[in-house]
């Protein structure tokens, strides 16, 4: 059976997720909600009134939120510092914050568990990260780790997933970065200046990779403690998520079956791949791996 097919007999119902759906309701702070993503290990809630979905909140808009609120510049070393009468993100409602940083306003991607998971693969690929899925009468998530965990443990795709990451193309995405000199507050206004959802942190001295920061370091960032943005983004990491201070990294000679491997034993987002100096030369996302399984994909092809 050839890989198209497998992406045309597979179901979205059969591999999203059968845990009850996590929400929020939209009177809900962004604090509150930040602090429930980082209680259930997730980066998204949908929020629901009533009934209704009204949205997915998704912790890249708190991240673009942080990065561009209202603040003022030091005059001493031109540096953005948060305003007194800012109004955080810990106190906003959720409802007030599904949109920001959004291209497509927030929009739902809503499938039927009926569907086929090539349905999905074109979205997921193109910045899409979860949709909810109709599952006989009960909405269920389905995220691109579901989807990542499918191919890794689906036989019929090792044709794709045997293949070397650069012989798939997938070593040469330009990486963003920024000194350990920066600030976390820095870094996180690169990574949404940019459109990506992570930037590696490297040595100032030697370019070597030292950690990534992304949007899932801001789970558990209460009003509290926004401050702490300010800190030199090593230490923001150290106190909030010691964790990304070690980067999951491969080489482009390794296979993709390898890389699949680390991201969902390790239960991560992406791999960084380096080279024998211990430099970022790549970053490889789900998202980069679900569109080597598009039907526009020339792999499916081959």
């Amino acid at each position: 059976m050839s890989a198209l097919d497998q992406l045309q007999l597979v179901k979205l119902g059969d591999i999203c997720h059968t845990n009850p759906l996590i929400s929020v309701d939209p009177s809900a702070t962004g604090g509150e909600a930040l602090e429930k993503m980082k209680e259930n290990n997730i980066t998204s809630l949908p929020v629901l009134n009533g009934d209704t979905v009204i949205g997915i909140l998704d912790i890249r808009n708190v991240m673009f939120f942080l990065a561009w609120g209202k603040y003022k510049v030091s005059s001493s070393d031109q540096q953005p510092a948060f305003c007194d009468d800012k109004v955080s993100y810990a106190t906003r409602n959720v409802a007030d914050l599904i949109a920001v940083g959004q291209s497509d306003g927030g929009r739902v991607w809503d499938f039927d568990g009926k569907e086929p998971v090539q349905s999905v693969m074109e979205p997921f690929s193109k910045g899409v990260h979860r949709a909810l899925i109709n599952v006989s009468g009960t909405r269920r998530l389905l995220t691109q780790t579901d989807i990542v965990r499918w191919i890794a443990t689906n036989h019929a795709l090792n044709r794709i997933t045997e293949k070397t990451l650069e012989q798939l193309g997938l070593t040469k995405g330009a990486v963003i970065s920024v000194p350990d000199t920066s600030s976390a507050l820095e870094a996180f206004r690169k990574a949404s200046q940019n459109e990506v959802s992570a930037v590696a942190i490297v040595d100032h001295k030697n370019q070597r990779l030292i950690g990534n920061l992304s949007g899932s370091d801001l789970r558990g960032l209460d009003g509290c403690c926004i401050r702490k943005v300010e800190k030199p983004v090593t230490e923001f990491l150290a106190e909030m998520h010691p964790t990304s201070l070690n980067p999951i990294v491969v080489h482009k000679g390794d296979t993709l079956t390898y890389a699949l491997f680390k991201i969902l034993s390790l239960k991560v987002h992406r791999v960084w791949v380096i080279d024998v100096a211990h430099i970022p030369i790549a970053v490889i996302t789900m998202g980069d791996i679900l569109a080597k399984f598009s039907v526009f994909s020339s792999e499916m092809h081959a």
